[in-house]
């Protein structure tokens, strides 16, 4: 006996609801899932179960099996048995990238500029140590190449704020919008060392070349500062193991300024 019409569309109706119904329960409880993660995460615990932990897990895993697919080579560091940087060696390449751009930044700021600035002040016919019996190096009224020593390094300072404020956000338009962003790395690490090499010519008679090389220093090492926080990210796909990272970037590149500082005063005390 055949059901009248009527009836059939409300049934199928009423299954549609249903099915409505068990469909909008179940992203509801997706939904409360993925907030009850998110809670979880937020108070700090750190005895997560296995399904909060599954994600990070995953991309850790991840990293692991692209470590392993790149055999190391016999001088890659170790400590206790254990490759540094659980044998990245992009990581390991960044935090020697960080060691040599704060030296070179510290020993620019500490000792290159100081040279430049007495190196001034002796083509301006002025006195570059204090007269006997005074602690007080006589000021200079001198000028050379219009400039007086005294302002040179305010005049310096000013003229790389402006290069860089003009050029960088060009920069970073690159570095947006190009996957090379470790070849732009290692192109701007290379100019940079290549730059450096002048100042180890520095002289009575170099000092001012040498003074506006620097300008062309300072912008392509802030440039390869910015590249190289640039491609930060990209060393691990784990944000845990990312910030571990960082720290021991940030850790590295101090202790390297201070072994610098420390040395070079202590040498120069010693002979």
């Amino acid at each position: 006996m055949s059901q009248p019409q009527g009836q059939t569309i409300s049934t199928e109706k009423v299954k549609d609801e249903n099915t409505g119904g068990d469909q909008k329960s179940t992203s509801d409880a997706n939904m409360m899932n993925v907030k009850d993660r998110e809670n979880v995460i937020a108070q700090g615990n750190t005895t997560l179960p296995n399904a909060i932990n599954s994600s990070n897990d995953i991309l850790v895993d991840e990293d692991a099996a692209e470590t392993a697919n790149h055999a190391l080579p016999r001088w890659f560091p170790h400590w206790k048995g254990k490759p540094w940087y659980h044998g990245n060696p992009e990581a390991l390449g960044w935090a020697m990238d960080s060691i040599a751009r704060a030296v070179a930044f510290a020993a620019a700021g500490a000792f290159l500029f100081s040279a430049l600035l007495r190196l001034a002040k002796q083509e301006a016919g002025c006195a570059t140590d204090p007269p006997p019996g005074s602690n007080k190096v006589p000021d200079c009224d001198g000028r050379v190449y219009g400039i007086r020593p005294n302002s040179l390094l305010t005049t310096f300072t000013i003229l790389v704020g402006v290069i860089s404020a003009v050029l960088l956000p060009f920069m970073g338009a690159v570095v947006d919008f190009t996957k090379q962003r470790l070849l732009v790395g290692k192109v701007t690490s290379a100019i940079l060392c290549i730059l450096l090499l002048p100042s180890l010519a520095l002289s009575s008679e170099t000092w001012f070349a040498i003074a506006l090389l620097q300008l062309v220093v300072a912008f392509v090492g802030w440039a390869q500062t910015m590249i190289t926080y640039a491609y930060l990210p990209e060393l691990t796909k784990s944000e845990e193991r990312l910030n571990q990272y960082s720290q021991s970037f940030t850790i590295v590149s101090f202790v390297s300024m201070l072994v610098l500082l420390g040395g070079v005063v202590g040498f120069s005390s010693i002979f």
